[in-house]
């Protein structure tokens, strides 16, 4: 027979899960009378859009693991630097919109290799050089490229202030 001095309380008498969107999962876990919340950030993001926020600096290269991100939009914030090269890691991503920033330097050529980008905007920014060519770049309208004075080549029709490409980007002569 058992009395009621032999009850025991179980470790575990809550346990629920709650999930956030796609942005987080968090598990709440009840063990011996202590509520504890369990967060983790999980990488299987597939689209984040982080537009409008006044962010600054450069992109952060931890956005770059999120393998599974088909969509990515950092417009209209502060973000500085170069385009990162690990760009090229996002395989799977279709829509990529960092217009309205300061990033400077040359498209990188990892970009051009995301085959199913099908939405691009770099506009407004301060790239420069030559776009990658041979790639599916050439497809995307001009717009996507507007503002960047110092970028050139196919989709855009000008060469930036009417200069010639070796102006934009003078070869160093050996002397």
């Amino acid at each position: 027979m058992k009395d009621d001095d032999d009850n025991v309380e179980p470790d575990i008498i809550l346990f629920t899960i709650n999930v956030d969107a796609y942005y987080q999962e968090s598990v709440t876990v009840m063990s011996k009378g202590q509520q504890m919340e369990l967060v983790k950030i999980r990488k299987i993001f597939k689209a984040i859009d982080f537009s409008s926020n006044h962010f600054e600096g450069q992109i952060p290269e931890d956005l770059m693991d999120l393998k599974a991100l088909i969509v990515l939009n950092l417009s209209n914030n502060a973000f500085s630097n170069e385009i990162p090269s690990t760009i090229g890691n996002l395989k799977q991503l279709e829509s990529l919109d960092l217009s309205n920033n300061s990033l400077v330097g040359e498209i990188p050529m990892q970009l051009a290799s995301l085959s199913f980008l099908s939405y691009l905007n770099l506009s407004f920014n301060h790239l420069v050089g030559k776009i990658p060519t041979g790639t599916q770049l050439q497809s995307f309208q001009a717009s996507s490229f507007e503002g960047n004075y110092g970028l050139y080549g196919p989709p855009l029709t000008e060469i930036p202030n009417g200069t010639r490409p070796d102006e934009v980007h003078p070869q160093p002569t050996c002397g």
